[in-house]
């Protein structure tokens, strides 16, 4: 099981009923079966491309069906095969400790399986997502948090053609071809840069020209990992350059502008804290204006770095479910994909957990 695929699948958990916790839990050790998630390449995206994949439909809980429905085959046709303990990064319910589950689990079998896999089925089936706004391409102003910290012994993204490149490298080429289509999507919108390092700085403000961005991020260099990261300057920061538009019915009446803030975190031994408080961060977070997405890029994850421990603080800044928080190790086509995600319209796209990206051959 893939680190996305248990990312989705913790996801899911968030939103559905005990009986689906313990069949998913009964499920995520094994590793048979992965959840058949492809995502659309977006390494060189047109904007058709990404009009067409801001499309999916909404489907509640599409991801965590496709894994129970394939844990109840696998479960009803085994012969009593030990579950295999999930890897680093694996899905877990979140506060409990992995090691109390896995003694409260019970693999189920024959109809008893069944019959919580069809309450799952119908719990998610009578499910309904509701809106905080309506669902219109408003202006986006982006702002990407860049963080440019280099850890001692960071491995680099090796290409196929053998070619090695920084991890700092790598996020800059993605984030060109971003913006780039971003603005081909819609000129409207406009971008902002901020770097993270030891205390995040506003380099670029709000700009419609991807050009300007793309020559100041190009002057970032890396910089020497620090003992920590305060996630509360980064929103104070925020704060205070933005001013969020305000109206008198947000759920019917379209902004004439929402918020964006990318966050893009690359450090595997440091954990993002909130050193002086969350106020700021709850205040942004709370509006229906603004929006906070993730993209993690990491170390392979072992008992050597906190890449677990960072990966759920991050999960844990998504507080409304209408964030989409990625993750990627040394892979420079994942990276590129995601990046590719993340062009769809916040207030358009589906949820996380809802989430597919799957090419169909033509008969």
């Amino acid at each position: 099981m893939t680190r996305i695929e248990a990312h989705l699948r913790r996801r899911a958990l968030n939103l559905c009923e005990p009986v689906l916790q313990h069949t998913l839990a009964a499920c995520s050790g094994d590793t048979s079966f992965p959840l058949h998630i492809t995502p659309l390449s977006f390494y060189f995206a047109s904007p058709i491309q990404v009009i067409a994949s801001a499309g999916w439909s909404w489907c509640l809980g599409s991801a965590a069906l496709g894994s129970v429905y394939k844990a109840a085959s696998l479960l009803n046709s085994s012969q009593g095969n030990p579950l295999q303990r999930p890897g680093p990064l694996s899905w877990r319910p979140r506060g409990q400790d992995s090691s109390r589950m896995s003694e409260e689990v019970e693999v189920l079998s024959g109809n008893t399986l069944s019959e919580d896999v069809e309450k799952v089925v119908e719990k998610i089936s009578n499910t309904t997502v509701e809106f905080r706004v309506p669902r219109v391409n408003c202006p986006e102003h982006i702002i990407l948090v860049v963080d440019v910290c280099h850890e001692v012994g960071n491995t680099p993204y090796r290409l196929a053609d053998g070619s090695k490149f920084s991890a700092l490298y790598m996020v800059k080429r993605a984030l060109t071809l971003f913006l780039q289509n971003k603005h081909a999507i819609d000129a409207r919108h406009k971008f902002a840069l901020v770097l993270l390092h030891n205390i995040p700085v506003w380099i670029s403000d709000f700009t419609s020209d991807p050009q300007k961005i793309i020559s100041d991020l190009e002057l970032a260099e890396e910089r020497p990992a620090t003992t920590h990261c305060d996630l509360s300057l980064v929103f104070e920061l925020i704060a205070h350059q933005i001013s969020l538009p305000k109206c008198s019915n947000p759920s019917v009446v379209p902004p004439p502008y929402m918020y964006r803030t990318i966050l893009i975190y690359g450090r595997s031994h440091c954990l993002p804290q909130f050193l002086h408080g969350k106020e700021l961060f709850s205040h942004l977070i709370q509006s229906p204006h603004f929006v906070l997405d993730v993209l993690y890029t990491h170390e392979s994850p072992s008992d050597n770095n906190k890449c677990e421990g960072i990966f759920d603080l991050l999960c844990g800044l998504d507080e409304g479910g209408w964030s989409y928080v990625l993750e990627v190790s040394r892979n420079a086509t994942k990276l590129h994909n995601y990046f590719g995600t993340l062009l769809a319209h916040p207030f358009q796209r589906p949820v996380q957990k809802d989430l597919s990206y799957t090419l169909v051959p033509k008969d």
